[in-house]
């Protein structure tokens, strides 16, 4: 795999770029008899895109990592606000708001997690593994 970043590093291309140099207008023989526009077999390849299911429920495991990752970043972000929020002094002129915003900060932490619970479901039914 690496042997494949070096060169295209070398060439100046990106590696699928080294596999399919039709991108992104041209045709490729995918699997043997099976054409794709250039495009499709890149994004298939990269795991953006499946080739089996039916149309329209193409959810793959790329972009569950990516909302994974996304989630795992926001988590303690929104973690550290709230606790920010509600360790304001009860005296400051604006402690009201600091805790009203909490309060709204609180609710997306939950959907946050939830989300997050929901998502990492979905990777373990499609990589048998999580």
């Amino acid at each position: 795999m690496f042997d494949v970043v070096e060169i295209a590093a070398a060439v100046g291309v990106s590696p699928l770029q080294l596999l399919y140099p039709n991108l992104p207008t041209g045709e490729v023989e995918y699997l043997p008899g099976q054409v794709l526009p250039a495009v499709d077999a890149a994004l298939t390849f990269s795991g953006e895109r499946s080739l089996s299911g039916p149309p329209g429920r193409d959810i793959t495991v790329v972009q569950l990592a990516r909302r994974w990752r996304e989630l795992s970043e926001l988590i303690p972000r929104l973690e550290r606000e709230v606790e920010r929020d509600l360790e304001a002094s009860p005296l400051s002129a604006d402690a009201h708001g600091a805790l009203l915003g909490s309060r709204s900060k609180v609710v997306q932490l939950e959907h946050a997690r939830s989300d997050l619970s929901d998502i990492e479901k979905a990777l373990a039914d499609l990589t048998g593994a999580w």
